[in-house]
């Protein structure tokens, strides 16, 4: 019986490996290779990324990857209900220098710091669309890619906010 379930637990982590084993820092083509042809192309979250984002589906996950000078510095883990063994294993492969720190619960999402301090993980639901469907996402950010989250963000503050130009209308004559 012991046998049979240490069968099974390898089986299932030896599956999810080759998704484990994305990290921040690689190019599009080691990514490429990894996962197979990109599934679909998307603009890009941040002005200081390369134009596009690429879509990959591999293990019933699905990664998308932001660029910046073709080097991974954005990577987004989607799944149905993913298993905190999975979890795991994505931010393990991500690490960097150092363990993870431990997590810290704002709200509905969980965060991580890397050990050297150069890498954000956080983990959150994102409800589905359809009856009950609810996909786990879990995002880990360089250092770098969170700078200019946050210059972009201090940007659109600081920016006058302009009204749309309005039609010009004729008055009622009389009124």
């Amino acid at each position: 019986m012991k046998l049979k379930l240490c069968a099974l637990l390898f089986l299932a982590t030896t599956s999810f490996a080759t998704v484990a084993e994305a990290r921040l820092g690689e190019t599009v083509e080691q990514c490429m290779e990894r996962y197979g042809p990109v599934i679909e192309r998307r603009s890009a979250i941040l002005s200081a990324s390369d134009p596009e984002s690429l879509v990959f589906s591999k293990s019933g996950v699905t990664i998308i990857i932001e660029y910046r000078e073709s080097k991974a510095w954005q990577i987004s883990y989607r799944k149905v209900k993913m298993l905190a063994n999975e979890v795991e294993s994505l931010v393990a492969a991500n690490a960097g220098e150092g363990p993870w720190s431990g997590s810290l619960k704002l709200g509905a999402s969980e965060y991580r710091l890397s050990g050297d301090r150069t890498r954000l993980a956080a983990m959150g639901e994102i409800p589905g669309s359809k009856a009950g469907m609810t996909v786990t996402e879990l995002r880990i950010m360089t250092r770098e890619w969170l700078t200019e989250n946050r210059a972009g963000y201090l940007r659109k503050a600081d920016a006058p906010l302009t009204a749309p130009e309005r039609a010009r209308i004729n008055p009622l004559p009389g009124f």
